[in-house]
């Protein structure tokens, strides 16, 4: 079968887990005998080039990502991009002969389906988080289930002025007002995906913690949608990959010989940083050699402790490193994590991992099995990191 795999971003634009997920089911495809074509934006890479068998192809955009992690979602959360990603796809996907298109996240999915459309040709979609829910996910956050009204009326005013208090920190009328709009045109957006979602032909939430999740939202996936797991890295590709020694790795990062506790990811929130941070505080009277290790941002409050590791943005093949020499891994989440990369990482290469349970979360970590689960909320973990 030949089969396009289309997403917003692509290694080595990959600014989160979704983008190594797709990668490595590039991978095994190819590996199950499959001709396999990436499809993607081009921010300043290769116009085209082969990974392990995979064809990648990047399409001519305006934009350049020289360090930065994403874009401004006006790039992509956009008509024009739509149309002008659906012309590519079309063009591209047509050439190789595609027999079905495969949209591997939120803002490809527009032009996958359009394209599939022009094609006829199948277009399946991965649900890789909850933003085809809601553009905020504050409700998500903040109760175990998706309360009535999600989305609509006074709640959604509430979800858009707690997002807009913690994540946009709006300082004067005007960008208050920016701040406003942005949310009003975000709105129209998430329609527009949700009523392509309605028409793709299958769709693939990657827990059944997601599926569950956009039910209880009032958006059911659909009898043809089917839960499949990320793919997990090769624990002996991960041991491998520019491996160093230990001595040599804490020297890298200016970390001591006491056991670590590892947090990789974004600082937001909705990861739980804040609660990791707390948690950290109180465990350290208990284990006073601990050192716990933030990878992925640079700017965490209350990390002035010596104790606490700031390392911000660090290769992947560092931090697998770091994970297998780790005492514990640490995925602290507030909100719903769908399936979290980072656990799945640790847990490759046979570190444990304490973790919130929320999400599809404690579909991967077993209590007391390959790692530890524990309610949300800061502090509520500590004891656990403790026994760990």
């Amino acid at each position: 079968m030949r089969i396009v795999l289309i997403n917003e971003y692509f290694p080595p634009f990959a600014p989160g887990g979704a983008e190594l997920s797709g990668l490595e089911l590039a991978r095994a495809l190819v590996a199950r005998g499959h001709a396999v074509q990436v499809i993607t934006p081009n921010y300043g890479a290769a116009g085209r080039e082969t990974l392990d068998g995979v064809e990648v192809v990047r399409f001519p955009f305006p934009a350049r990502l020289a360090g930065r992690r994403t874009l401004p979602l006006r790039w992509l959360a956009s008509p024009w991009f739509y149309l002008w990603s659906a012309l590519a796809i079309t063009f591209y996907a047509g050439r190789f002969g595609a027999d079905v298109l495969h949209a591997q996240n939120k803002y490809s999915l527009p032009g996958s389906w359009l394209a599939g459309r022009l094609l006829r040709r199948p277009v399946l979609v991965t649900v890789r988080d909850t933003l085809l829910a809601c553009p905020f996910g504050r409700c998500f956050m903040v109760y175990d289930h998706v309360p009535a009204g999600c989305g609509h009326g006074p709640l959604w005013e509430l979800c858009r002025e707690a997002h807009i208090a913690d994540y946009i920190h709006a300082r004067t009328p005007l960008s208050w007002l920016k701040a406003r709009l942005t949310a009003a045109y975000l709105r129209l957006d998430l329609r527009l995906r949700q009523w392509v979602l309605r028409r793709v032909d299958g769709v693939i939430p990657v827990s059944r913690g997601m599926q569950r999740l956009y039910a209880e939202a009032g958006i059911p996936l659909g009898r043809a949608a089917r839960v499949i797991y990320n793919i997990p890295p090769s624990p002996t590709a991960a041991a491998l990959d520019g491996a160093t020694d230990a001595t040599a790795l804490r020297r890298r990062y200016g970390l001591g010989d006491g056991p670590i506790v590892l947090y990789g990811g974004k600082f937001s929130p909705g990861k739980g940083t804040a609660d990791l941070v707390a948690a950290a505080h109180q465990v350290i009277r208990q284990v006073p050699a601990a050192q716990f290790v933030f990878a992925g941002g640079s700017d965490l409050a209350g990390a002035n402790t010596p104790y606490l590791h700031v390392l911000g943005r660090i290769p992947n093949a560092d931090f697998l490193q770091l994970a297998a020499l780790a005492h514990l891994v640490v995925v602290p989440s507030v909100w719903p994590e769908p399936l979290s990369r980072v656990a799945l990482e640790a847990l490759s290469l046979g570190t444990p991992v304490v973790a919130t349970a929320v999400g599809g979360t404690p579909e991967i970590v077993a209590h007391e099995v390959n790692g530890l689960l524990t309610p949300k909320g800061a502090g509520r973990g500590h004891h656990h990191l403790a026994a760990g």
